[in-house]
């Protein structure tokens, strides 16, 4: 674009027969091109009187901060090496997908984690297909993938230190903590 304007630049030279070159915005022109207009004066074809002050009542709504969203994470518990949802865990995630449908500043952080069975690799693994089957569910729901993150903790972050069946199945799970965000 540069070199076709200064190609214009020029011919214009050329043309006028001017050999006095100014360089304008990265375009050599003729001389004459580069003296400034003198500025308009500005004569009213009357006097001018200054204009009436008009005021009007305007009703200011107060900005009012939304609720704080709740402050334990919602968590959703999966059967042992698995990242299906169930129904009751879709009923959950309804409510959550609303909430941040209602409210594009909040964003939700989803943690996966796994009980302390099995390879820590593996554990590492299975608690980001966790996380991601709870991204995606909110995604069909909707919810801008802007407003969600999620993190693989595997068995690292254990609820219980208990060994039995009940400890390990409450290890097995996804967070959801819903933090307020900027967009």
């Amino acid at each position: 674009m540069n070199a076709r304007r200064s190609t214009w630049g020029l011919l214009a030279c050329l043309a006028l027969g001017s050999s006095d070159l100014v360089l304008l915005n990265s375009v050599w022109w003729p001389a004459a091109f580069a003296q400034k207009a003198p500025e308009p004066v500005f004569q009213p074809s009357r006097p001018v009187t200054a204009a009436p002050v008009v005021t009007a009542a305007v009703a200011v709504t107060p900005l009012v901060a939304p609720a704080e969203p709740a402050r334990e994470p919602v968590v959703l518990h999966f059967q042992t090496s698995s990242f299906a949802l169930t129904a009751e865990q879709n009923g959950e995630l309804e409510r959550v997908a609303q909430l941040l449908l209602q409210n594009p500043l909040l964003r939700v952080r989803i943690t996966g984690h796994a009980d302390r069975r099995g390879v820590e690799a593996r554990n590492v693994v299975l608690s980001e297909y966790r996380a991601r089957a709870v991204a995606s569910a909110l995604r069909s729901r909707r919810v801008p993938a802007e407003q969600m993150g999620i993190e693989a903790h595997g068995s690292a972050e254990p609820l219980s230190q208990g060994t039995g069946a009940q400890a390990l199945a409450l290890d097995r799970r996804a967070e959801l903590h819903l933090v307020w965000g900027s967009r």
